[in-house]
């Protein structure tokens, strides 16, 4: 029968291979994470009849340079797209994005629906919870260790 100090050191050892293993795992999921922070919106081609959910109507010429800009953006993308939207860039600076509405181009209803980007910590956690098992690995090492010089 194995002794008690053997059992801890194998226990460590196993707790501190886990604990490697799910801190590295964390850490490749925080350093290729491409999320972005910010706000956006998605641009989408109305019809004659349609109608939206946006209230306020407004030409394109009411919008000030940077929000002309974003919308010949993605204007361009949807232009480019077989569908009847697209989505834009996601931007830092939200107040500088469209708000959601409608606007006239060209004789074109387009809506716009403004969105925000939020992304979750999703490798932080288990970098956290690896480095406390691995942690938690090697005092059950040293403990082990330490109680088999005792006896």
């Amino acid at each position: 029968m194995p002794s008690i100090a053997a059992v801890v050191r194998r226990f460590g050892a196993v707790v501190l291979v886990v604990g490697l293993f799910v801190g590295a795992s964390g850490f490749v999921l925080v350093e290729t994470d491409d999320c972005e922070f910010g706000v956006g919106f998605t641009l989408e081609r109305l019809g004659a009849n349609e109608t939206s959910e946006f209230g306020e109507t407004r030409r394109y010429e009411e919008l000030t340079d940077r929000q002309q800009r974003r919308f010949d953006e993605t204007l361009a993308d949807l232009r480019r797209s077989s569908g009847d939207s697209a989505t834009s860039d996601v931007y830092e600076d939200g107040p500088g994005t469209l708000a959601s509405g409608v606007v006239v181009y060209e004789g074109t209803r387009y809506e716009v629906s403004q969105f925000a980007s939020d992304c979750s910590d999703t490798g932080t956690v288990p970098m956290l919870l690896g480095a406390a098992g691995s942690a938690v690995g090697i005092l059950a090492l040293l403990a082990g260790s330490v109680q088999q010089f005792v006896e």
